[in-house]
C-alpha cells in the first residue's frame, strides 16, 4: 500500500508521509463511505479496496506546527476526519454561535480548502459523537423550532446564491442536508476578524485606517438591500480583513502591516439573513447585545435596511473606541451612549455625527439605507 497523504486537522494542508512535500489527494472514481472518520494510517476502505488515500495525521504539521493531540473537540462537534457528501473532509472548528458550528474543510474533488457551516441551534438540539453523527432535535415545541430553523438556515445559501459575485461577500459553493441537519459550504477566508484587529491595536483602530478599509462594505450591503436581503448580524466577529499575499512581519500589530492596500474586508455569516418579505413577524434568532437595534428584540419590529445601518454603526463605534455600545433596549429608559470624541477619539465632526445618527434608537431617525450613510461618512 502506498503512503497515504497526510492532513493536518488544524489547517487541513495536505502533505506526504515524509512531511517534506506539499501535495493534494489524488482524485478517484470510487465512492467514499460518508460515515467514515479518518484515523492515522487508516485510509478509507470499502469492500477491502482503498478508495481515498488520505488520513488525518496525529504528528506535528510542517505548515502550522501543531499536532492533532492539541485539539479536543466538544462532544457535540464533528471530529476531524469526518467526511460529508462523500466529498468534504472536515478539520477543526473555526467558530460556534447560537445557530451553528463552522469547520475548516477540504474539498476532495476540487482540492481546495473550504469553510463548512453546520446548522446546530444549541437551544433546540443535541448530539454526542460517541453515539453517532446525527443531530437529535429536542422534543415538543423545540423540535418544531428546529425544523423551521433548518429551512431558514438553508435559505441563507439560497439568498447568497441570488447575489452576483461581490469582492466583499463570501461565496457559497454548495449546500445540502445530512446527519439530520443542514450544511453550507463556503469560500474559506484566512485573516483577522475586526474583534482580533481591535485587540491587536490596543483597543482602537485609527479612523483613517478604519474608513479606508471599510469603504467597499457599504456598496456590498447596498447590493444586498437592493435584492431585498438584510444581513441582520453585522458585528466585529462577522467582518474579516482577508490575509494578503504579502509576507507579514513579526510586528503584526503595526498599522502598516494590518492595513496594507492589498487587504480586503469580507462580510461573513449570513445565518440571520432574510429577505424582507419573510421577517415581518419574526424575531432575530441570535441577538448581539450592543449591536442589535430595538426592532430585532420585538415581534414585528419593522426591520429594514436601517437595521443593518444600526449594526454597522455599532461595529464602527466599537472599532474606533474599543467600547461596545449599550444594549439598545436599555437605551430607551437611559441613553448612556457617548460620542466617540467624548472617549478621546480624534474624528471629524461630520463622521461622528453620521455614526451617532446611525445609532439612534428609533428606526425612523436613522439613515434609511447604506447609500445615505456612506454619503454622510465620506462626504461624497
Amino acid at each position: 500500500m502506498k503512503n497515504p497523504v497526510q492532513f493536518c486537522p488544524f489547517c487541513l494542508m495536505a502533505y506526504s508521509k515524509s512531511a517534506s512535500d506539499a501535495s493534494a489527494p489524488q482524485a478517484t472514481d470510487q465512492k467514499i463511505n460518508n460515515r467514515n472518520i479518518l484515523k492515522k494510517d487508516n485510509p478509507i476502505i470499502r469492500d477491502n479496496i482503498i478508495v481515498k488515500d488520505c488520513v488525518i495525521n496525529e504528528d506535528r504539521c510542517p505548515f502550522c506546527g501543531r499536532s492533532a493531540s492539541e485539539y479536543s473537540p466538544l462532544p457535540r462537534q464533528l471530529p476531524p476526519g469526518t467526511i460529508l457528501q462523500e466529498r468534504y473532509l472536515l478539520g477543526q472548528v473555526l467558530g460556534e454561535g447560537g445557530h451553528g458550528i463552522t469547520y475548516i474543510g477540504y474539498d476532495l474533488v476540487l482540492e481546495i480548502r473550504v469553510a463548512v457551516k453546520e446548522y446546530f441551534p444549541i437551544e433546540h438540539c443535541t448530539r454526542n459523537i460517541s453515539a453517532g453523527l446525527e443531530v437529535s432535535p429536542l422534543t415538543g415545541v423545540q423540535a418544531r423550532y428546529y425544523s423551521r430553523g433548518m429551512e431558514k438556515y438553508l435559505n441563507e445559501a439560497r439568498i447568497l446564491a441570488k447575489m452576483e459575485k461581490h469582492e466583499v461577500i463570501v461565496g457559497v459553493r454548495d449546500f445540502f442536508e445530512e446527519n439530520n441537519t443542514a450544511y453550507i459550504v463556503m469560500e474559506y477566508i484566512e485573516g483577522d476578524t475586526f474583534t482580533d484587529i481591535v485587540e491587536k491595536q490596543a483597543g482602537r483602530i485609527l479612523q483613517e485606517d478604519l474608513f479606508r478599509i471599510m469603504k467597499p462594505l457599504f456598496s456590498a450591503l447596498d447590493a444586498l438591500h437592493q435584492k431585498n436581503i438584510l444581513h441582520r448580524d453585522i458585528c466585529p466577529d462577522n467582518l474579516m480583513l482577508e490575509k494578503s499575499d504579502t509576507q507579514e512581519t513579526a510586528d503584526s500589530a503595526s498599522a502598516s502591516v494590518l492595513f496594507p492596500g492589498n487587504k480586503r474586508i469580507r462580510l461573513l455569516d449570513f445565518g440571520c439573513a432574510r429577505d424582507t418579505f419573510s421577517i415581518k413577524n419574526t424575531l432575530t434568532l441570535t441577538l448581539r447585545h450592543g449591536y442589535s437595534p430595538i426592532e430585532q428584540y420585538q415581534q414585528g419590529g419593522g426591520q429594514g435596511p436601517w437595521t443593518d445601518v444600526y449594526e454597522l454603526c455599532a461595529t464602527i463605534y466599537y472599532c474606533l473606541t474599543g467600547v461596545t455600545p449599550p444594549i439598545s433596549t436599555n437605551r430607551i429608559t437611559e441613553d448612556t451612549l457617548l460620542p466617540p470624541s467624548r472617549l478621546g477619539i480624534k474624528i471629524p465632526p461630520y463622521r461622528e455625527k453620521a455614526i451617532m445618527k446611525g445609532l439612534r434608537i428609533r428606526p425612523h431617525q436613522r439613515f434609511a439605507g447604506m447609500k445615505a450613510l456612506m454619503k454622510a461618512l465620506y462626504q461624497e
